[in-house]
């Protein structure tokens, strides 16, 4: 085998394994997706600063950017990343039921599921981040 070719079976080389990286990837993109609509909040979603206050664009910012930096510590397999992760979905959690958001239709899988399904993968390979 050439020096300058990729052994993808060696896990130095590719330690991530695949539902990680099928997370991280979803994961960065939601999270890309919420922090720009942060930024232009479609009339559509204007109700949700009228309803929530001043406060929730720049929240759901500083929510978001954290879950950016723990998709990347997750992507390179640390510890850290799964535990900012959880950190940030607990504080996500607790704020949106501070403010009334958990009465909204859909609150409970759209905003709970899929983080504890994240949660589940991270911690089955807990084993392996270092």
């Amino acid at each position: 085998m050439n020096d300058k070719q990729l052994d993808f079976k060696n896990p130095l080389v590719d330690p991530r394994p695949f539902p990680i990286t099928i997370i991280c990837i979803l994961g960065f993109s939601f999270t890309l997706v919420t922090i720009a609509s942060v930024f232009t909040i479609p009339i559509e979603l204007h109700h949700l600063v009228v309803t929530f206050g001043e406060s929730f664009p720049v929240a759901m910012f500083i929510i978001s950017f954290l879950m950016i930096i723990s998709f990347f510590g997750i992507w390179r397999m640390k510890l850290w990343g799964v535990i900012l992760y959880g950190v940030t979905f607990a504080i996500d959690a607790i704020y949106l039921h501070m403010i009334g958001f958990h009465e909204l239709p859909g609150y409970v899988f759209w905003g709970t599921i899929p983080d504890l399904i994240v949660v589940v993968v991270c911690l089955l390979y807990i084993k392996k981040m270092s």
